[in-house]
């Protein structure tokens, strides 16, 4: 448990919370997950490509079905 709240922080810092993101709490599937969401919008800007190549990564590590990731870049 020490570990997980570790990895949190660094996340929290990674993610410029409480700052850039807010962190918002929901059930999926009987499971507590956590989220964070913009604080302030910014104008909109696409993504790097360092930045999908993360999101992808986290596709692929937590198996979701990247068919909602694909349409999602079609609409940019």
């Amino acid at each position: 448990m020490k570990y997980l709240n570790r990895m949190k922080k660094k996340l929290d810092v990674y993610e410029d919370y409480p700052t850039l993101y807010k962190k918002i709490y929901f059930d999926y599937y009987k499971s507590k997950v956590m989220t964070y969401s913009m604080v302030k919008k910014t104008e909109f800007r696409y993504p790097t490509e360092r930045y999908l190549n993360v999101v992808k990564r986290g596709y692929n590590d937590c198996k979701l079905d990247k068919k909602y990731l694909s349409k999602a870049l079609i609409n940019l």
